[in-house]
């Protein structure tokens, strides 16, 4: 392979906004450039396609500037070109013959060094008439649009705010005498092979945004719940439970409500729930957004959610984010087959007097959140220290039912920046005894915590851990006994690293034990096996019965190569020097799959932190603000711009640096003939003075080096006939390399 290498370099001026680059490189003699602006991105393809199932789609977007591009879409099987001047993309797809007829918003990002401009597509894969709603539009508002709605439509609404009245698009108050009503659908078959009948679904009933999250339905703290999808679908053997909440329904209460599909809004300042679903079966919610629900309530309890999907089956939750009041920011209530994907949330305020969480599956049947964040929660201020091992990240609860919960797990989830602890388990009186509750790849870093506050009640796994910088001391209420706490049955931990637990700041201090398994049976005990414990300060005591396997106490995990967010596999011997865990980053989950269909665990090479959304969410987040009293220390102001918000970086660049690492470099690979342009994105400005250069991989073999200022690289002399995988990597002058960005893969036919 005879390769010919030639960086396309930003040379930094006085202002460091200003970069002058070269955007044709070796494939054209262009001028230099001045970027003073985010690029502008806007789509050469007319919108709203709608394509055949089996049949190719494409789309190309533009920017003035040249620079990195990011395209994503809610499926997989897609590739990505991008043009050698670097300010074009496109993103081509061969759509399944067996999909769903369904409907979705495909988002570019194009970033260069002033900041990053976005441009969307929306394509309709088999469905029937396209419903436009919205000022100006063929339909003034949706219950107009719903009046001749068929099953397999779509109704794209408007871009904009709507406030929660009677007056306004969506009827939200409560006290509309005209209900607004989504037609009845959801073809599909029914396996009754096993135990439970297992539905397919066949086409999905969509309303979406006109862009992801251009959509806010403001509540002004009126009464009832943002969203409702209600209806009288059953649950096959399962205990049925009449909740007896009224209020305003989306979909009138009654009626069959199967494969529904909401995309695309952000719902605000509701007294209830922001997003609600109950009785409903194939229910997709993607890019959802809802953050201060619940606003309002002075005493009590508040069990109010920002998404909460209860006496369902088969629902599907991809990208999610919640924050504001509420108690929990997604959960499952008596649910099956549900799965809760690439998501994030932030705690800031409740009030009442239960346990919060940021993603609960309470009573939950087969069920999975996979690649979840919680993020920049403050929320000391509510802890109950009687009972603060409930506030929690993630979550399963039991109580009362007899043979729930069964089947879940919490797979590549984490934590970060935190004052809360984060699982919990408390299925301690399922008559069925062990079920398999699983915590897989979690990972946790600068949690400070209430007493008891990474516990379980009831029998748990954990595999595949790092859990490092623990604090429980410091915080008003804060008394911490013992980091991992069991009370009634079994905590078995494998593979992972525990570092500087009873961490003050500065260095691990003696704060209580590590273990405690309590006298609640005679199978009570907690066990870790197989990994590292490192920087804790006193010894491994408590009641029960605390077994430690196969764990090094004395090296640090980082001179063995392990890192804080990767993964230790099973079948590792931790011991051996060099070993390489997993990247915590990457997918798990086929994008749009529900539980239980082909690949809905599958786990990919993409990382999920790079999609285009947690830019488009960050403004909520940054934003939103609250002043008001609470519960416990009188007034407190919590200022939303904090954290990942405050700063410039994205998602990804935001916590390898929170944690002491240097970012991972997402790159884009396309192919003129036998040469190739190999673009990524501009790292982060507060990473800029230690970066001395980046390397660019491929077949894992080092084809060339850009500096540090550079945002491309030219290769030619490409053997053709092959496909190559790409992988770029920045190199530091303190830390050193930052490890292989996830691969891409070009071909050079």
């Amino acid at each position: 392979m005879a390769l010919i290498t030639q960086a396309f370099t930003i040379n930094p001026a006085a202002d460091a906004v200003r970069r002058s680059i070269d955007p044709n490189g070796i494939f054209g003699g262009g001028t230099s450039k001045t970027e003073t602006t985010a690029p502008t991105v806007s789509l050469f393809t007319a919108l709203d396609q709608e394509i055949t199932k089996g049949a190719p789609y494409t789309a190309t977007f533009t920017s003035d500037f040249a620079g990195h591009w990011d395209i994503k879409a809610p499926f997989d099987g897609y590739s990505v070109a991008v043009s050698s001047d670097a300010k074009t993309a496109t993103i081509t797809w061969v759509t399944p013959a067996i999909m769903r007829g369904e409907s979705f918003h495909i988002t570019a990002k194009c970033r260069n060094s002033a900041g990053e401009g976005f441009g969307f597509d929306r394509v309709h894969v088999g469905v029937n008439a396209v419903l436009f709603a919205g000022p100006g539009k063929t339909y003034a508002d949706l219950e107009a649009a719903f009046a001749v709605m068929s099953q397999a439509d779509t109704i794209v609404l408007s871009d904009g705010t709507y406030l929660g009245d009677s007056k306004n698009v969506i009827r939200l108050d409560g006290t509309s005498a005209t209900q607004i009503r989504m037609p009845k659908s959801g073809t599909y078959t029914t396996d009754n092979s096993g135990l439970d009948p297992v539905h397919t679904i066949t086409n999905m009933t969509t309303v979406m945004s006109e862009t992801p999250f251009g959509v806010v339905l403001d509540k002004q703290g009126l009464a009832g719940n943002g969203i409702e999808l209600v209806g009288n679908t059953p649950l096959e053997n399962y205990e049925q439970t009449t909740m007896g909440w009224s209020s305003f329904h989306l979909l009138a209460s009654g009626t069959d409500r199967r494969g529904i599909k909401i995309a695309g809004f952000v719902v605000k300042e509701s007294q209830g729930t922001g997003i609600w679903v109950m009785h409903c079966d194939h229910i997709q919610l993607q890019y959802s957004c809802a953050f201060n629900n619940g606003v309002g309530f002075t005493s009590g309890d508040n069990n109010v959610m920002s998404i909460a999907i209860q006496n369902s089956t088969d629902c599907l939750s991809e990208y999610s984010f919640g924050f504001g009041e509420g108690r929990y920011k997604v959960s499952t209530y008596q649910c099956k087959r549900t799965a809760i994907r690439r998501g994030l949330g932030r705690q800031d305020q409740r009030l009442g007097a239960d346990p919060m969480a940021l993603v609960n599956m309470y009573r939950q049947r087969d069920g999975v959140c996979q690649n979840y964040l919680h993020i920049d929660s403050d929320t000391y201020e509510f802890w109950d220290p009687a009972g603060g091992s409930g506030n929690i990240s993630f979550g399963f609860a039991a109580t009362g039912v007899n043979g729930y919960p069964k089947n879940g797990k919490f797979d590549r989830v984490g934590g970060l920046n935190n004052e809360c602890g984060l699982w919990f388990n408390d299925g301690y009186d399922n008559a069925n005894g062990y079920q398999g509750f699983l915590f897989k790849d979690v990972w946790g870093h600068d949690l400070s915590i209430p007493q008891n506050a990474l516990c379980t009640d009831g029998p748990m796994r954990v595999e595949n851990f790092t859990l490092s910088e623990i604090d429980g001391l410091g915080l008003p209420g804060a008394s911490v006994t013992n980091f991992f706490w069991n009370y009634r049955s079994e905590q078995d931990l494998k593979r992972g690293v525990i570092k500087n637990v009873g961490w003050n700041g500065t260095v691990a201090v003696d704060q209580g034990s590590l273990a405690f398994a309590g006298a609640g049976g005679v199978d009570t005990f907690w066990s870790f096996q197989d990994g590292y414990l490192y920087g804790f300060q006193t010894t491994i005591s408590g009641g029960g019965t605390v077994t430690v396997a196969n764990v090094d106490q004395v090296n640090d995990p980082g001179t063995r190569g392990y890192d804080y967010l990767g993964r230790i596999e099973e079948g590792s011997v931790i011991n051996a020097e060099g070993y390489g865990a997993r990247d915590f980053y990457s997918c798990v989950g086929k994008a749009g799959t529900f539980y239980g269909e082909s690949d809905y665990e599958l786990e990919s090479d993409e990382q999920w932190l790079e999609k285009s959304c947690y830019e488009l969410i960050r403004p909520f987040f940054r934003d939103h603000s609250y002043t008001g009293a609470t519960r416990t220390l009188g007034t407190q102001t919590l200022s939303g711009n904090r954290g990942w918000c405050r700063d410039d970086d994205d998602l990804l660049d935001y916590i390898t640096s929170y944690t002491g690492k240097i970012p991972l470099l997402s790159c884009r690979a396309s192919s003129v003939g036998t040469a190739a342009l190999i673009t990524w994105k501009y790292p982060a400005s507060k990473h800029q003075s230690n970066i001395t250069g980046i390397k660019i991989f491929l077949d894992g073999e080092l084809a060339g080096t850009a500096s540090a200022t550079a945002y491309g690289l030219a290769l030619t002399g490409l053997v053709t006939s092959h496909t190559f995988k790409v992988q770029c990597v920045l190199v530091d002058s303190v830390k050193g390399d930052s490890g292989l960005s996830a691969p891409v893969f070009m071909a050079i036919n």
